[in-house]
């Protein structure tokens, strides 16, 4: 597959960029010549992040922006962040997300990983759509699609309230973040960005914390392959952004190589999309309007 030329009038937003996937996406993007916003939560983490991108890009046109992925309030101020800063946008990446092992909420009093994975990229892609609403732009969420083999319906007690565990609300946050993205794709097929889902794989999280005392560490093998998944999971994510051959496939899903994946007929079908599309605007609607829904 071919990747794009350098295109320096081109600016591209990676969220959750500071570290891992995100950053290596930034990094190669910058690499490319485009204008790089980067986002994350700690101010500090995010100056050294662009720092290191700058000088590893040999351009200064990579900037920080402090924001709450978290929060319907966080992604609209990164949004009006973003349109103070660039006046288009030829790439945007929703690459942060997050997996928790305890129940929690976000300050929108919406469960978390609901909250980071699904609603704050649906929150900042709507508001985004004037700076990526062109022909050539590319709008790449990226999904871990487990939840393809979600049990039960997805609709119902969307917040887990009366029962969670982190895999089932990752999952449920999978296929909604996946319908969402296939809904906007083919919302926008006509004039619209280019539109792509994109597998991380295994790995898209933090290295996992060391032993504790008394445990033998993994097999150094197997610690290497850990790294080196680690190392590629921003690859479906590029590909989705970069790739020539995939101007014509908006609504793909991208395993972590980059390839397409096939759907199923009848997985995701247009009744599922948007009764998908009208619960996370929902959602989002209401917490921007202070009235948090269950």
């Amino acid at each position: 597959m071919t990747a794009t030329p350098h295109a320096t009038d081109r600016a591209a937003l990676v969220t959750g960029a500071t570290a891992g996937a995100g950053y290596r996406t930034a990094q190669a993007l910058a690499a490319r010549g485009l204008t790089v916003l980067i986002s994350g939560d700690d101010r500090t983490r995010g100056a050294a992040a662009a720092a290191r991108l700058r000088r590893r890009a040999g351009h200064d046109r990579v900037y920080f922006l402090r924001a709450d992925h978290s929060t319907v309030a966080g992604n609209l101020a990164l949004a009006a962040a973003v349109a103070e800063r660039v006046d288009r946008l030829g790439v945007l990446v929703n690459n942060a997300g997050g997996a928790y092992p305890q129940r929690r909420e976000t300050a929108d009093g919406y469960e978390s990983t609901l909250a980071t994975n699904v609603i704050g990229p649906f929150t900042l892609t709507r508001a985004l759509l004037p700076l990526v609403r062109r022909p050539g732009a590319r709008c790449v969420n990226v999904v871990s699609p487990g939840g393809a083999g979600f049990t039960g319906d997805p609709f119902s007690d969307v917040h887990s309230v009366r029962h969670y565990t982190a895999a089932a609300a990752s999952a449920r946050a999978g296929l909604l973040a996946l319908a969402w993205t296939l809904e906007l794709a083919r919302r926008e097929r006509a004039w619209g960005p280019r539109v792509f889902a994109a597998d991380p794989g295994a790995g898209r999280s933090a290295p996992p914390p060391r032993p504790r005392p008394g445990r033998l560490p993994a097999p150094r093998p197997l610690r290497r392959i850990a790294r080196t998944r680690q190392r590629r999971t921003h690859r479906a994510a590029l590909a989705a952004a970069t790739t020539w051959e995939l101007a014509g496939a908006t609504g793909s899903l991208l395993d972590p190589s980059g390839r397409r994946v096939p759907l199923a007929p009848g997985v995701l079908d247009g009744e599922f999309t948007e009764r998908a599309w009208a619960l996370v605007d929902g959602l989002a609607g209401a917490a921007a309007h202070g009235r948090a829904v269950d």
